[in-house]
This record gives structure tokens, sequence and C-alpha cells, in this order.
């Protein structure tokens, strides 16, 4: 598994805002109704203690640190190893997820006082950060039915 660099971690932190936690922002982004599922495997999963929580996009923009901009969010517990986070009602279109390991269940991304993430961090189809949070068009995939995607988890 290769570590994220430092200031990958750092920008990423620092586009977090630290006060806003998963499901307490309402998604401002249209939703469109469907019957299809969105099924991420994140892999690399440190430990089972705390949660996943999952955003899924339908735009650029606020992906994929904005949980006010994700058009729906998820949280499942955590488990050691890999960890399926599933989007239901998703209607066909073009997504991205990100996803973070919030290791003591407060519902955000805890950063450092650097805005470095403290927990794990992912993002749809592996997408690595380079210089910065992973790009949309890297993370992005198209839904026409029930569709699969992995994202690996970089811890700092």
């Amino acid at each position: 598994m290769t570590r994220t660099p430092i200031l990958v971690l750092l920008l990423v932190g620092a586009a977090c805002n630290r006060s806003e936690a998963i499901g307490e922002a309402q998604a401002a982004v249209p939703v469109a109704v469907g019957d299809a599922t969105i099924m991420v495997e994140v892999e690399g999963v440190r430990s089972g203690e705390g949660q996943m929580l999952g955003l899924l996009f339908n735009q650029e923009r606020g992906y994929p640190t904005k949980p006010d901009k994700a058009m729906k969010q998820v949280v499942v517990p955590a488990a050691k190893g890999t960890v399926s986070v599933s989007f239901e009602g998703i209607a066909p279109g073009t997504y991205a997820a990100s996803v973070v390991h919030d290791e003591n269940g407060n519902g955000k991304l805890d950063t450092n006082v650097l805005g470095i993430p403290k927990e794990g961090v992912g993002a749809s189809n592996r997408a690595k950060s380079k210089l910065g949070p992973p790009k949309w068009k890297d993370a992005k995939f198209t839904v026409d039915g029930d569709t699969a995607t992995a994202a690996s988890l970089w811890y700092p």
C-alpha cells in the first residue's frame, strides 16, 4: 500500500471544513431518484473501530471534501480489511464517491492543527491524490444500472 505524501494530506485536510459532519448537512444538490445501487468496496481499512463515512457526488463542485455538496451521504460500521459502502436509489448518470474511516465515530474527518487528516481517506476508482485531493476526472464513473467501484484508503 502506498502512502500519500504529507503535502497531499495537508491539502485534503485544508479543503475539509472540520465543523461539517456527515449527516448534519443537507444535500444542496438536486437529486434524481432511480433504482440503481452503487457499491463502493473500500479496501485497506486498518481497524474495526468507528465507522465509514461515504459521500456520493453527481457534480465536480465540492468533490471530494464538501459534505454539503454531496447528493448522498451514508454511514456504515467499520471493519478491518474491506468494507462495502452502498448508495441506493441512484438514477443513471455520472458520479464520484469519497470515503473516510471515521475511527473515533464523531461523524467527520478529523485533522491536526495543520489540516492534515488523522483518519483514512479514499476515492472511487482508487483515484490517487496528486498535490491535493483526488480529481473528479479520475474518480468519476457512469451509472446505467447497479454499479461497483473501489476505493483504497490512505492513512497519514
